[in-house]
């Protein structure tokens, strides 16, 4: 029998499809709309559906390739960015590709701009990465379940879309979609971390934690971006929150 968090993926998982194809279909008239829910839909099939299914295919031989690392912490990280900064090549390409989907660029997006660098060092992986050490500190102390972090962090990126998307609800709504696109993120290197790590089994005061480490990391971030990120070649207290006009 499937745990409780466990069963909570499968209806995730569900509603997202569901939901995806739902929005794709009932907005058939309205353009910029109905590209934009053709892109998510792209991103779901590519990045959860197919992209996904491989890296549950092959979790347990990942795992054993990674066991041959002394440290897990010298490749937790760079695991993970490569996964972050996989998703974002997809999302932007798709972004990219407004015109397969019957509009102009700029009418329909998944991302803040079409260029990929701009997205990574502006906008994305830069604001996610403290929250992500905060995550390796987390996993270092507390040994939390590789679908706990998959749920965890699959909110946490929903919370940041509706940020993105400036407090717009449909963030909420499409909560399995984007559960789903951020949870991959980070499942399957805590599925690869050695069981057998020096930490403790989290107790139900311990969810907090990350919460926390959250806190501490990204005010961190914002004090050393107010300090050097402008000779750093990016300036995440002036730079556009959007490059696009609001969809028609």
């Amino acid at each position: 029998m499937m745990s409780g968090s466990r069963q909570i993926v499968v209806l995730l998982f569900l509603y997202a499809c569901i939901q995806t194809l739902a929005v794709f279909l009932i907005t058939w008239s309205q353009p910029a709309i109905h590209a934009a829910a053709g892109m998510m839909l792209a991103l779901f099939v590519i990045w959860v559906v197919i992209i996904g299914g491989i890296m549950y295919a092959l979790r347990d031989r990942v795992r054993a390739t990674l066991s041959r690392f002394p440290n897990w912490q010298s490749w937790f990280l760079p695991f993970v960015l490569c996964l972050v900064l996989l998703e974002e090549l997809i999302a932007v390409g798709i972004t990219n590709a407004a015109p397969f989907f019957g509009v102009k660029i700029g009418e329909a997006y998944l991302t803040a701009s079409t260029n990929y660098f701009d997205v990574v060092f502006n906008h994305s992986v830069i604001v996610f990465l403290p929250l992500l050490i905060a995550w390796a500190w987390s996993l270092k102390r507390y040994k939390f379940s590789p679908t706990t972090v998959f749920l965890y962090w699959g909110l946490t990126g929903v919370c940041a879309e509706l940020l993105f998307a400036g407090g717009n609800l449909f963030a909420l709504i499409a909560i399995g979609f984007w559960v789903f696109v951020y949870g991959l993120m980070l499942w399957l290197p805590t599925y690869c971390m050695p069981a057998d790590r020096p930490a403790i089994e989290p107790r139900y005061y311990h969810y907090a934690f990350p919460i926390l480490a959250y806190i501490l990391f990204f005010t961190a971030f914002l004090f050393l971006v107010a300090l050097i990120g402008t000779p750093l070649g990016f300036d995440l207290f002036s730079h556009p929150k959007l490059h696009f006009t609001a969809m028609g």
